[in-house]
This record gives C-alpha cells, sequence and structure tokens, in this order.
C-alpha cells in the first residue's frame, strides 16, 4: 500500500529532468551530436537513482545499479570476444571511456532505462514488489520488465547501428542490419540483472517503501515513453538516404526509421498507455 507521504523536492527534479531528457532526444534529432547522445544517458541514470531511492531506499537502488554493471558489461564484452549471446559486432562511434571493449555509456543506459522498464512492469502488475518474496516479485516481474525493456532496443538498435553507426554487426542481420541473435541477448542479459536484483530483494525480505499519490509512477512512465519518442523526431525531422552496412547490404533510411515509429507506437506507447490506466485504476 502506497504511504500518505510527499517527496515535493524530489518530484521537482524529477520533472525537471524529465524535461530536460525531452530536449536533448529532440535536439540530438534536429542538429545530431554526440554531447546529446551522452545528455540524454545521463539524465536517466540519474533519473533512475532518485525515483528508486524513493521507493526502495539508496541501498536498495545502488545494488540494481551494481547488479546492472557486472552483468551488463560482463555479457557485452563477452558477445563482442566470442558472439554470445547477442552476436558478433563491435563498438564504433559511442563516446566516452571504455571498461575493455564496451563504452561506459552503454552500461548507463542499461541501468537507466533498464530501471524505467522495471518500474512500468512493476504498475502493469499491481506493484508486486511490496510482496517480495511472492512468485509474481521473483519471477513475473523479471520476464515482464524484460519484454518491455527489449521493446526499446527493438525500435532502437537498426537506428543506432546501421545509420548512426554507434556500433556494428560484422554479420549484419535481417531487421536492417540487426540480427535475431542480438534481441535474444538483450533479453537475456536484462532478464539476469532483473531476476538478481528480485532474488537479492526476495532474501532481504523487504517491503518496497510507500509514496504518495500518482506522480511517482506517472514521471517513469512518461520518461519511458520518451526513450522511445526519439525514434518518432527522426521520422519527422531528418531526411532519407541510402546506406550500405557494414556487411553490404543497402537499406533506406526512411524504411528505419518508419519501421522504428510503427515499432514504437504498438509496443513502447501502449504498454505506456496500459500502465497509465492502471495507475489511475490504483489511485
Amino acid at each position: 500500500m502506497d504511504a500518505p507521504r510527499r517527496h515535493t523536492s524530489s518530484e521537482i527534479l524529477l520533472w525537471v529532468l524529465i524535461g530536460v531528457y525531452f530536449a536533448a532526444s529532440l535536439a540530438d534529432k534536429i542538429h545530431p551530436n554526440a554531447a546529446f547522445g551522452v545528455t540524454f544517458v545521463v539524465v536517466s541514470f540519474v533519473f533512475a537513482l532518485i525515483h528508486g531511492r524513493q521507493r526502495y531506499g539508496m541501498r536498495e537502488i545502488l545494488v540494481f545499479l551494481a547488479i546492472c554493471l557486472v552483468v551488463s558489461f560482463s555479457l557485452e564484452n563477452t558477445s563482442i570476444v566470442t558472439g554470445f549471446p547477442f552476436g558478433h559486432y563491435v563498438y564504433a562511434a559511442v563516446p566516452g571511456p571504455r571498461l575493455y571493449r564496451v563504452p561506459v555509456l552503454i552500461a548507463l543506459a542499461y541501468f537507466g532505462s533498464g530501471y524505467l522498464s522495471w518500474v512500468v512492469a512493476n504498475v502493469l502488475l499491481g506493484k508486486v514488489d511490496v510482496r517480495p518474496r511472492s512468485s509474481v516479485a521473483r519471477l513475473a516481474l523479471p520476464i515482464a520488465a524484460a519484454f518491455i525493456m527489449v521493446m526499446w532496443d527493438v525500435g532502437m538498435d537498426p537506428y543506432s547501428s546501421t545509420v548512426q553507426r554507434l556500433w556494428n554487426w560484422q554479420d549484419g542481420g535481417g531487421f536492417f542490419g540487426v540480427p535475431l541473435s542480438n534481441f535474444l541477448g538483450w533479453f537475456l542479459t536484462v532478464f539476469v540483472f532483473y531476476e538478481l536484483f528480485a532474488l537479492y530483494r526476495s532474501w532481504r525480505h523487504r517491503a518496497a517503501r510507500g509514496v504518495a499519490g500518482r506522480t511517482h509512477w506517472f514521471q517513469a512512465t512518461v520518461l519511458y515513453v520518451l526513450v522511445g519518442m526519439s525514434q518518432v523526431y527522426g521520422y519527422l525531422l531528418q531526411r532519407s538516404d541510402k546506406l550500405v552496412s557494414v556487411a553490404g547490404r543497402t537499406w533506406s533510411t526512411s524504411d528505419i526509421r518508419e519501421t522504428s515509429v510503427v515499432v514504437f507506437l504498438f509496443t513502447m506507447l501502449f504498454v505506456g498507455f496500459l500502465a497509465s490506466v492502471r495507475i489511475l485504476q490504483d489511485g
């Protein structure tokens, strides 16, 4: 049950972060610049820390962060070297320092978007994190969150890899240059860190903190939807062109952008709608 208390200053800061995210992601499509990309990754990371502290406390959200970083860095580096679980690829134009072969920004993006997906899944399942030892909290929540997280990658990866070439798929793939193994690898990776967090919470047997009103839940839902909205900005604002992937296949950028919008509308936006209805029903 949500407790009758408020986090006024935190709520204002979170709305400011949402506004900054929206501005940076829109500006990145009008005048593409690596600085904008870094901005919205960092903003979602900070949002997740603040928002997560409200619900779980600082200790638990830092555990979530640690698990996410260890799992994502480990499996990404493993895949770059061996091809498992994502396939064979290399990072090319992602700015910033790297841990072995994986840019730090990638792990920060896992945490920011991963946390948002976890919250949205929790809303859809009726805030089951208040019963951490229930089978729904220990298994159904990680599975639902993994599907919701991968929805973002389905819409984002073809544009990021084939058009922006932030990373290159060495053998190509059928989904605008992206292989099926990538999405299966994403599901495995995010499920593993969600499941480990769920098991940690079950072991501690500590109910999530109460938060007052609907704002807390709407904020995470709004930002989750905005993460996918960037594909719409690109479709509306950027010009069409032809390009050749690293694997030698020719693609139309307008086809990629339009497909990304279709994916967003019927996955992330729909999930955001369902979560919003659930928030209004629960009060």
